[in-house]
């Protein structure tokens, strides 16, 4: 049964409902609130904005006392960063997502998210070697979270007996609903003044392809989709597009 997220209003838990949304309405959610005005979405978020400026000045500040001293994080903070990042992106409906630190990922992963009953475990990589500033190392962890609460926040509500929901997500959890949010979080946290954010969307579609091409699926993004999302360079073939009459024609009937 596919149902309509109102746009311009945040949505409640039950209206989330898996039974009560389509794939469309789970994005739309999400991308909605930031699509419209930047001065609009930076006044209603003012609040949560500010408190996400003070965690990462506190979570940098807590990284470099526990370098110095050789003492292990806490998960305090971690875990007010998941609630905010709830609070700012997802109305705070990520109620089943727990965050934890967790040593042994290999070199260069920063963590993953799986389901646990009735849970999702969102799991962080304490591994902090030094290399960039407990600044940056901050903002990393931050877009880090911001990943992966998109993840949480699909498998928390998406439809599970609706094989559209599962397709439209893809093969390794990267399709384009998964792009169309991570685009706009992308945007809201430049909008925010954080700066240096990726949630490193072309390395995911490339994730995507492969992960489709083990099931024997040729996976790509649309020409409209590389032209909005990523710049006109398809990050699976490396292909260039630009924008020609068949947009020009779109934009001015509005299709």
């Amino acid at each position: 049964m596919a149902g309509h997220i109102p746009l311009g209003n945040k949505p409640t838990t039950t209206s989330l409902h898996p039974s009560f949304h389509s794939p469309k309405a789970i994005v739309q959610a999400i991308t909605s609130p930031i699509k419209g005005s930047k001065h609009r979405w930076l006044a209603e978020t003012a609040a949560e904005v500010r408190s996400l400026h003070l965690w990462l000045e506190a979570f940098a500040r807590e990284l470099a006392s526990a370098q110095a001293h050789q003492t292990p994080l806490s998960s305090r903070l971690l875990v007010e960063c998941l609630a905010l990042v709830s609070d700012l992106f997802f109305f705070g409906a990520l109620a089943n997502a727990r965050i934890h630190w967790e040593a042994g990922f290999p070199r260069n992963v920063n963590g993953c998210t799986e389901p646990e009953g009735d849970e999702i475990r969102i799991n962080v990589t304490n591994a902090y070697d030094g290399n960039i500033s407990p600044e940056r190392y901050a903002v990393k962890l931050l877009v880090f979270i911001a990943h992966e609460a998109l993840h949480a926040f699909w498998v928390q509500y998406a439809c599970r007996g609706h094989d559209a929901c599962w397709e439209e997500w893809g093969a390794s959890g990267h399709g384009m609903a998964w792009q169309r949010m991570a685009f706009e979080v992308e945007r809201a946290l430049e909008y925010a003044g954080v700066e240096g954010v990726s949630l490193v969307r072309a390395a995911a579609a490339r994730e995507e392809r492969d992960a489709f091409r083990d099931e024997g699926v040729v996976w790509s993004p649309s020409r409209e989709d590389v032209l909005r999302y990523f710049g006109g360079r398809c990050p699976v073939s490396g292909r260039v597009y630009t924008r020609d009459w068949r947009d020009k024609l779109k934009a001015l009937f509005k299709w």
